[in-house]
């Protein structure tokens, strides 16, 4: 039993003396035509739960360009054409106004991701799109879920290098900080704000295989260089 953590010995010992105990048991009943030792063995096996395990994480308390920069795990950041910037050792914002400015680190999967963000939105123009959360990237093509500032929606779209697509939106109340968690189970993306699940989009055959194997995720802006965000997880099924 050595190198197996306390807790799965202490659970090892107690099914092994369950099966000892059960085992005369069960031999008097199959006696009598009740029960075989094969329906005992179909009873307890067991079921794997995947535990998302972070994999990525940061708070930002950086200076600087973001880019290059390591989160708390080990993860370094790519700046994808934003100019990302660290404000006041405690958090980040694009520093250019552009479509798509996006920022990613590689957690190493694609399937079973959960991301979350926290963000605060600052209003300054109009046609600005807002902050939000880059998906499935390989640093030029990716999904993006975006958090509108001015029509109170969340937009899931998708970039292929060439333009963006609008897939998916969903209306949501107005506000000025959020948090925004996105979980990736191929082929469906959930979108959650603040607890709430506001939008579910299902990928098709072709969006899977196009985007489905990128292992990039961070963060997002579309046209502004104004809102901010102050902390990043990312979790993968283990």
């Amino acid at each position: 039993m050595r190198g197996i953590p306390r807790p799965r010995r202490w659970a090892l010992a107690l099914g092994f003396g369950l099966v000892v105990a059960v085992a005369p048991l069960v031999a008097a009943a199959a006696s009598l035509g009740g029960i075989y030792y094969a329906d005992l063995f179909a009873c307890s096996s067991l079921t794997t739960v995947p535990i998302p395990t972070p994999v990525a994480e940061d708070d930002f308390d950086c200076r600087g360009a973001l880019d290059g920069q390591t989160d708390s795990l080990g993860n370094v950041w790519t700046d994808h054409g934003g100019n990302w910037r660290c404000i006041g050792g405690s958090e980040v914002r694009a520093g250019r106004r552009v479509s798509p400015a996006h920022a990613t680190v590689d957690v190493g999967g694609s399937d079973g991701v959960y991301v979350t963000v926290n963000l605060t939105r600052i209003v300054n123009r109009r046609n600005s799109g807002g902050p939000g959360v880059s998906l499935l990237s390989n640093g030029a093509s990716h999904f993006f879920v975006i958090y509108e500032r001015s029509a109170g929606q969340i937009t899931l779209g998708k970039w292929d290098g060439s333009g963006r697509s609008v897939l998916a939106t969903a209306s949501i109340s107005d506000r000025a900080t959020a948090q925004i968690r996105v979980e990736v189970t191929l082929p469906q993306i959930t979108v959650i704000v603040d607890g709430v699940t506001v939008l579910t989009y299902t990928m098709s055959s072709g969006e899977v295989s196009a985007f489905g194997s990128n292992t990039r995720f961070g963060l997002e802006t579309d046209r502004d260089n104004w809102s901010r965000f102050d902390y990043f997880l990312v979790e993968v099924d283990q």
